[in-house]
């Protein structure tokens, strides 16, 4: 869990809605395009990326923003890169132009091995210095999860911070294989969404709380007072070993206040 984006929350003068992402992001959207999504539903997929991208600043100098529409080999549609667009209004025209592919397969495994070896790289827009973030959208099992997983990795130990969202039907099952590979995927478990179709706009804040404390300076709390209670599950759940960590992680956090 981070610590210190806990920390912030009870630093912050104003909680609430968070109206624009300071700083810079090199933000790559990697995006479901296989039949499992449905016509109806990828429209809104669309709305969801309208609105989560106008959170941020685009700009040359700013946020950039890429995006990918994988499914199966033939399908896949690299949308644009991350030096492309350099205003909110051309990534907006961008996305609303966006067509469904509709592919037979869920290659998750190839997007990420595109995306590892040709995304976060200069010659494709990545930018030293700046955080970068990819956030895998999908409703499909991978056919390719092994691969996937490989090039996850990967990616984490280059400092990528990868956020996943599994929607649909299976989306809230903890059983199912689409979440144990969103959850195998992203970076901690604090990075990973779980949602109808219908419920995409309201993760966006979730989201954008998240990219808002990395990009902003540390908060440093030298003053005031908190009274702060922690109500901690004790149950079966749990399991003895992750309840270890969730001692660590208390140590961790009342260390910080």
């Amino acid at each position: 869990m981070d610590v210190l984006f806990l920390k912030e929350r009870l630093c912050s003068p104003k909680l609430g809605q968070i109206e624009k992402v300071l700083g810079a992001v090199d933000l790559f959207l990697l995006v479901d395009g296989s039949r499992s999504i449905t016509s109806p539903n990828f429209k809104l997929v669309k709305k969801f990326l309208t609105r989560l991208t106008s959170k941020f600043d685009i700009a040359e100098n700013a946020t950039h923003v890429g995006l990918l529409q994988f499914s199966d080999m033939k399908s896949i549609s690299y949308e644009f890169a991350l030096n492309e667009m350099h205003s909110n209004k051309q990534v907006r025209g961008a996305i609303k132009h966006m067509k469904y592919r509709a592919g037979s397969k869920t290659n998750t495994g190839v997007a990420l091995t595109l995306v590892n070896k040709y995304i976060f790289n200069k010659r494709n827009g990545d930018r030293p210095g700046v955080l970068d973030v990819l956030i895998l959208f999908t409703a499909g099992q991978a056919h390719d999860f092994s691969i996937a997983r490989k090039h996850a990795e990967l990616m984490k130990k280059r400092n990528i911070r990868i956020i996943t969202i599994a929607a649909g039907p299976d989306a809230k099952n903890a059983k199912a294989k689409l979440v144990e590979e969103m959850e195998a995927l992203a970076t901690d478990l604090l990075n990973v969404y779980k949602v109808d179709f219908s419920e995409l706009n309201d993760i966006v804040d979730k989201l954008i709380d998240i990219d808002c404390y990395l990009v902003s300076p540390p908060v440093q709390c030298t003053q005031g007072a908190v009274d702060l209670f922690l109500l901690v599950d004790g149950s079966r759940s749990i399991t003895s070993p992750n309840f270890k960590l969730v001692k660590k992680f208390l140590t961790r956090l009342t260390s910080k206040v």
